[in-house]
């Protein structure tokens, strides 16, 4: 698992409408609460590398009240057999 940290910079609440991650075996987890203008928030990614092997890449794309409304987080990593 991996968080990712932000702050919102604007002069009004942040909301996270949506995260949705590029696979089923990455889990985003957000604020579901507006985040106030300069408050901290995490938005938690959980990777399950069950069944993979190698270099793998994962992306979540935020959708918010921003501009523009959707970000990409992106995770990379070698997964190594046992």
């Amino acid at each position: 698992a991996f968080s990712f940290h932000f702050r919102n910079t604007g002069n009004s609440d942040l909301i996270i409408r949506h995260c949705q991650a590029s696979c089923g075996c990455t889990v985003p987890e957000w604020p579901k609460d507006p985040v106030p203008p300069g408050a901290d928030g995490f938005i938690a990614v959980t990777f399950d590398s069950k069944g993979k092997s190698g270099m793998v890449h994962k992306t979540v794309t935020i959708i918010a009240n921003t501009v523009p409304n959707n970000v990409t987080l992106s995770i990379s990593g070698q997964v190594n057999a046992h």
